[in-house]
């Protein structure tokens, strides 16, 4: 560097030689030269930096990628002119300077612009090392060159010197404001940042008013204070620089003071700090002024001010403030402006995204504010989109419907809303598919919370929100029936109407969806229920006795002979059959007409039929009877309902004394097969076993059909009507297994029970399955006392059973759960013994082992744990437990303060791991790493206390010792590595970046040498302080690599809190560290544990569930078999209505 030495200039041999005195003629020549040559190149600034403008403006207009090279070579020509005309300037003015050091005008001026053009060339200089330096690492990269080339630094030292001497030799010059400015702006790019805010403080207090650059020094000294955490001198100098409102950079000063205050937990002052610039924002984007960095901190000052609403605790106390919430913000939110109204927006999206229910309920409370606020806004429909969401999120059904029926009421057809939002054609259209959707949902969601009512048990109320669906479902197709979304409503409306009671109305709304053409889904099933509604409503009405019984078609009417034998036929007056009958029949022909194959119930279609025959046959309309008894035995001969119909034909001529037809019948039946005459005989010898049988197989039938309740019942009759039945303990069981898949668990215990315990139960292979779902119904309604004791009596009374070992190890696991712990023991360990060959017998130990250290038995824990090794020290799977029971041992003498034995631990443990070639990566692996860990922590305490003290030949030495202390630490704590373990790596990281700043620590404190001057002290601590951050760097680089695993790994514990709390001191905007993660670091200081398996229990028998019991049953299928001669007898009934349908899936808002 050439420096302005006064009255000298540098020889060729690097003398300094006495210059000759210039006469006054020849200085004043000499400044006109120097002033020429400024003018010079100043002019060639100016037409270096248009030219260059103006070629780069036409390589981005041109596609900058193809005409680059075209361009190139020319800008390289004018950077190597400006480069030479640099240099030629520069040796110029260090001319000049050395020739008039002392004119107390020029020499300033020169010194000034000499600093300038040294920090272009140093600017220049440092691009051309950075280039360097990047082709240096792609060939390291490469592997082209051994060592991995070093990062160049910025160096402005010849500037600030020269600023330096400026402001120290020439106080009055002229521009003394502008060289401290530089001198800062050049000492903090430099990375001396406290003595930038010195420059800069310096300046703002020196010049004040006075200076262009007052406004921007005092935020600079504020941003060093905020980056160092230091709020209140932030605060001061963000203060002094507000007083400037005209400064460009006053939206960055408010917005810097507000978080200031925001850091500080000062939220009064912050939120009207971050007022006060979104105030100032609107104000310049109506007058035209609207800037990037203005928009950027309004949509930030908007944000953090939510958030400061959002937040709960202002006075620090870890404890939600009394005033709390919706209200308090709204208390500084009332001037209802659209800054303000901006800021509630984005305050009810922080509290939405809180994802608790209270939130979500004021999130709903703030949308609604802004919609009173403007009611015909545009943006309206959106907010209350997101009430909707809100309650749905809140899981307030109530509510969720309340506000769906708002945003009909509010935003359709008619409206105030809709008529101020004429001219917004794209809203309106949205909105009024928004009302489509929320009359489609709205009866889906009554529909499902009809569901949930009736599933509970609620009939009345499920009722009545079926009936709520249902006219939802009618406002939608009174809406929108002509879209083809309006079949599936059609079809739940009927759904809807039959759950709820309305059966006339919901045969009707069947019979709608049936006679659809051009859509049939729901075709099948709405022929079908159609029918059944009509049933339905049938039953209800001979249960009430309004209408004759005979209707609903289930027996025949017994029609005994007349009572004088005569050859006349006298024929029956038909009666007149009831006009709801007639309907039934009606939907009844519309189901037969479509020949519907009923694959779950393939005899149904028959069974209609014939019943259709038999409703006129109850009521005398003989005619019309038989002509659909003949149709059933014609398509159906080999059915039972065609022996039956038959019978019913015979029995109808017998009635009206016309015997030709009745032998006509009956030999038409012999001959076609239909039944046999001695089956009306044999049928009474039958039926008591029929009666049976047939309760039994519809028992199976409703279990099979998932009807368990109905199922279980049907069972327990069987046995109750026949107790000496030969599969009377079958049909318990099967009862019992009914109720326990209906969840009527209570009823399933005790029917269990009658098995388990009754003497004539003793011997049925059932009991053992009595007892184990006995059991298992008793853990499940925390029953344990008694689920204990049910467990224990099947390991003893069956213990070469599969579920012998999970009964056991049930009643230990729930006796340790009810703290019972020394029964649990005593349990843990009769499995250990009773299934000492299963390979999980090891985890009974290591449970009883769990359970001393639950209840702080340090001495039976450590007994336990040696046994554990002892024991099964050489059983196959248990090299996992074996390694972590050792580490145990370690942490357990360590605890007791005995390092010797901890030491021995933790060795034994990574040797056991590396024996039993423990899986790096694996769960187990963790024990290793936390041995070797705690083995290098024990060295690292010793680093720790090493402090330098002594002579300063003494601090050498102890630096010497420390840094190969650390070199050896680094080492054995990138050791832990190999496991895999990544709590324990990212431990380790973190420790190593503690390593290296407790060393650059050590230099902060180093102690000051006795003896030296003040220029030479501020040296020396200059020197430590440039070592220290060199440490400290690596420091910081070693905690980022700490946090980036952690994230990798997804960990998140003391270790990576640690790592990021001192990145946050360092680097806050890059590592920022808010409440939260504050908490969570001070929370636990522990180091982390190793990760404990769940306790294992033993598997389970295989099977997805008991299936029931099936027997064989007498049958009367043979046709005619089950028909007195005056009685046909009834067929199968016929299925339930189909199950209701889920309403579509979960509606979303």
């Amino acid at each position: 560097m050439i420096s302005p030495l006064a009255g000298a200039e540098e020889t060729k041999a690097g003398r300094v030689a006495p210059l000759e005195a210039l006469s006054p003629a020849e200085q004043e020549k000499a400044l006109q030269e120097f002033d020429e040559s400024t003018k010079r190149l100043e002019a060639i600034g100016k037409g270096y930096e248009y030219e260059l403008r103006a070629t780069g403006q036409a390589a981005v207009r041109a596609r900058q990628r193809q005409l680059d090279s075209a361009y190139r070579r020319q800008i390289d020509d004018i950077e190597t002119l400006e480069h030479e005309y640099r240099l030629e300037a520069v040796t110029m003015l260090e001319k000049f300077v050395r020739q008039y050091p002392n004119h107390p005008e020029h020499t300033p001026d020169a010194m000034y612009r000499l600093a300038d053009l040294l920090f272009e060339r140093s600017q220049v200089d440092g691009f051309s090392l950075r280039e360097q330096y990047d082709r240096n690492m792609a060939l390291w990269r490469r592997g082209k060159i051994p060592a991995e080339p070093e990062s160049p630094s910025e160096d402005y030292s010849e500037s600030v010197k020269l600023y330096d001497e400026i402001l120290r030799r020439f106080k009055d010059f002229r521009l003394t404001d502008v060289v401290l400015y530089k001198q800062a702006y050049l000492l903090n790019r430099g990375g001396k940042e406290r003595e930038a805010r010195d420059a800069w403080e310096k300046l703002a207090t020196t010049f004040g008013d006075k200076s262009q650059f007052t406004a921007e020094s005092w935020l600079r000294v504020g941003e060093y204070h905020f980056d160092n955490q230091e709020w209140r001198l932030a605060e001061r100098a963000y203060v002094e620089a507000s007083k400037y409102p005209d400064a460009k950079n006053y939206p960055m000063v408010l917005y810097k003071l507000a978080w200031t205050y925001f850091m500080s937990y000062d939220y009064d002052r912050a939120i009207s700090g971050f007022k006060d610039l979104i105030s100032r924002y609107e104000v310049d984007a109506k007058q035209g002024k609207r800037s990037v960095l203005g928009e950027a901190l309004r949509e930030e000052a908007i944000q953090y001010l939510a958030r400061s609403l959002a937040e709960e605790d202002w006075n620090g106390d870890n404890e939600p403030d009394a005033d709390a919430g919706v209200k308090r913000a709204l208390r500084y939110l009332n001037d209802k402006t659209p800054a303000e109204n901006a800021i509630l927006e984005e305050y009810a999206k922080s509290l939405s995204e809180l994802f608790q229910t209270k939130y979500f309920l004021q999130s709903a409370e703030v949308y609604r504010t802004l919609i009173e606020r403007d009611p015909n806004s545009a943006k309206n429909p959106d907010f209350q989109e997101k009430v909707i969401e809100a309650y749905y999120q809140a899981n307030d059904l109530d509510g969720l419907r309340r506000e769906r029926e708002r945003y009909v009421a509010e935003f359709g057809r008619g409206s105030a809303w809709a008529n101020a939002n004429t001219v917004n054609g794209g809203v309106r259209s949205r909105v009024d598919r928004t009302i489509e959707t929320i009359l489609r949902q709205a009866g889906t969601i009554d529909h499902a919370r009809a569901q949930e009512l009736k599933a509970s048990g609620s009939e009345r109320e499920a009722s009545a929100a079926y009936l709520k669906a249902a006219e939802s479902y009618k406002a939608y197709i009174a809406e929108y029936g002509n879209r083809r979304e309006a079949y599936e409503i059609r079809f739940l409306l009927a759904e809807a109407l039959y759950y709820g009671g309305q059966y006339p109305a919901a045969s009707a709304a069947y019979a709608e969806v049936r006679d659809i053409k051009k859509q049939t889904q729901y075709r099948d099933r709405s022929a079908y229920s159609a029918v059944a509604a009509l049933e339905q409503h049938i039953a209800e009405l001979v249960a009430a006795k309004k209408i004759d019984g005979r209707v609903e078609a289930r027996d025949a009417v017994e029609y005994p002979p007349p009572e004088e034998r005569t050859s006349d036929i006298r024929r029956m007056q038909p009666e007149e059959v009831p006009e709801v009958a007639l309907e039934w029949v009606k939907q009844a022909d519309s189901y037969l007409a479509l020949n519907i194959a009923a694959k779950d119930t393939p005899d149904f279609p028959v069974t209609l039929e014939y019943r259709t025959g038999l409703l006129y046959y109850n009521f005398k309309n003989f005619d019309e009877a038989r002509k659909r008894f003949e149709s059933v035995v014609k398509k159906h001969p080999l059915k039972r309902e065609a022996a039956f119909a038959a019978f019913n034909i015979i029995n109808s001529y017998r009635a009206e004394n016309d015997w030709p037809n009745v032998e006509a019948w009956s030999d038409r039946i012999a001959k076609d097969g239909i039944g046999r005459p001695e089956d009306v005989a044999a049928v009474k010898k039958q039926v008591a076993g029929f009666k049976l049988g047939q309760k039994f197989d519809r028992a199976m039938l409703l279990f099979e059909e998932q009807k368990f309740v109905e199922a279980a019942e049907e069972f327990e009759r069987v046995v109750n009507e026949d107790p000496a039945s030969k599969f009377m303990d079958k049909a318990l069981y099967n009862a019992a297994l009914a109720y326990q898949n209906a969840k009527h668990w209570n009823s399933a215990a005790r029917v269990f029970e009658r098995i388990a315990t009754e003497p004539h139960f003793a011997g049925s292979q059932y009991r053992e399955d009595s007892l184990f779902y006995m059991a298992e119904n008793n853990r499940k309604f925390f029953a344990f006392d008694r689920s204990v004791g049910l467990y224990a009596a099947l390991a003893s009374s069956f213990p070469k059973s599969e579920r012998a070992p999970y009964a056991l190890f049930q009643a230990a696991r729930l006796l340790e759960m009810q703290g019972n712990f020394k029964e649990a023991v005593t349990m843990y360990r009769k499995y250990m013994t009773d299934f000492s060959t299963r390979d999980d017998a090891s985890q009974a130990l290591y449970n009883v082992g769990r359970i001393f250290e639950r209840t702080g038995d340090k001495s039976g824990e450590i007994a336990t744990w040696r046994e554990f090794i002892t024991r099964y020290n050489a059983a196959p799977g248990a090299d996992g437990k074996i390694v972590e029971a050792t580490l145990r041992l370690g942490d357990l003498h360590k605890a007791k303060n005995d390092w010797k034995d901890a030491e021995r631990y933790y060795q034994q443990t990574i040797d056991e791991a590396a024996r039993r070639q423990i899986a790096e990566g694996s769960a187990a692996a963790a024990a290793p790493a936390k041995a070797r860990f705690e083995l290098v922590e024990n060295e690292f305490r010793r680093y720790e206390r090493l402090k330098l003290s002594g002579s300063t030949a003494n601090q050498g030495k102890i630096l010497a010792a420390k840094r190969q202390m650390l070199n050896d630490l680094e080492a054995k704590y990138v050791e832990v590595f190999q496991y895999k373990a990544f709590d324990w790596t990212v431990a380790s990281f973190v420790r190593v970046g503690y390593l290296y700043q407790l060393f650059a620590q050590m230099l902060y404190d180093a102690p000051d040498p006795p003896g030296l001057s003040d220029e030479d002290m501020d040296l020396f601590r200059t020197q430590i302080e440039e070592q220290a951050i060199k440490w400290e760097n690596v420091a910081i680089e070693r905690y980022a690599v700490a946090v980036a695993k952690a994230r990798e790994f997804k960990i998140v514990n003391e270790w990576s809190q640690r790592a990021l709390k001192e990145l946050n001191t360092y680097k806050p905007a890059e590592y920022p560290l808010f409440k939260a993660e504050k908490r969570q670091y001070e929370f636990s200081t522990d180091v982390p544990a190793v990760l404990e398996p769940e306790p294992v229990e033993p598997a389970e028998p295989a099977g997805e569930g008991p299936e029931p019991i099936k027997v064989e049953a007498p049958s009367l299928n043979e046709p005619g078999a089950g028909q007195p001669d005056s009685q046909p007898g009834e067929p199968a009934p016929e299925p339930e209505p189909v199950p209701e349908p889920s309403p579509e899936p979960e509606p979303q808002p």
